[in-house]
């Protein structure tokens, strides 16, 4: 992954299902997600080396009945810092820098802002592990918006929250998604955030290819509390296609 000029490509399909709530909001709601990744060179990121990542990243939501819009699409260019680990074969991130972030809502609205986020001390993404192993850690995430038309943003708005993960290897599994059907590592994890406002659980089961590294099926249920809305929502990801330096990605 941190090879210098190594690019890796994915879609993936987002399928988001809510529990039964008060309100009755039942309806399945679906996104597709494209990001390509380009490992670039080392970097200073917050006065610690790492390497820079960019990511061209493209949230669609696919509109209700009626065509109804219940999620902006959203497109952003961002840089990942990461820093890798030998001693645990994982990639941490140390943080993000977005520039910019475009939010549109269908055709009516659109945001634009760009944001900064720090994690101290990191942050891992299952997708990213080198290995098929468990761990945890627990991290303090701080992070700032901003007009870009702003030269010097006077509307910082800090969002501070800790992030506690506990992830754990079951084993071994074949997986069938749309991308075909592959070896692959399968984790339970458990992810609490916590913030000045609200407490957010998620646990979740995800399977990571084997040889490849690339995330290819997660299914999640995360709730929050205090919230107006009881009842929690369950997505699931699956890996539509996915490509490495420019070669499909096949079992």
């Amino acid at each position: 992954m941190l090879r210098q000029g190594a690019a890796v490509h994915t879609v993936t399909r987002h399928t988001i299902t809510p529990e039964p709530n008060p309100i009755g909001d039942a309806a399945r709601k679906f996104a597709t997600v494209t990001e390509h990744k380009v490992t670039g060179g080392a970097v200073s990121f917050q006065g610690n080396p790492a390497v820079e990542v960019s990511n061209t990243f493209s949230y669609v939501a696919e509109p209700l009945q009626g065509g109804v819009v219940w999620s902006p699409t959203t497109n952003a260019n961002l840089n990942e810092y990461c820093a890798p680990d030998s001693s645990a074969a994982s990639v941490r991130i140390l943080g993000t820098l977005v520039n910019p972030s475009r939010f549109d809502f269908g055709g009516q609205q659109q945001v634009v802002f760009n944001s900064i986020t720090v994690y101290q001390p990191f942050f891992v993404l299952w997708h990213l592990l080198g290995s098929c192993q468990s761990y945890s850690y627990s991290s303090t995430t701080l992070s700032k918006s901003w007009d870009p038309a702003n030269p010097e943003p006077p509307n910082l708005m800090p969002q501070d929250s800790t992030v506690t993960e506990t992830v754990r290897f079951k084993g071994m599994a074949r997986v069938t998604v749309p991308a075909g059907t592959f070896d692959a590592c399968e984790f339970e994890s458990t992810t609490v955030t916590k913030d000045t406002r609200s407490v957010s659980t998620v646990t979740a089961t995800g399977w990571i290819g084997v040889g490849n590294g690339l995330p290819l099926k997660a299914i999640g249920r995360a709730s929050r509390t205090p919230t107006p809305i009881p009842g929690a929502t369950v997505t699931t990801i699956e890996l539509l296609s996915a490509s490495i330096d420019g070669q499909p990605v096949t079992p």
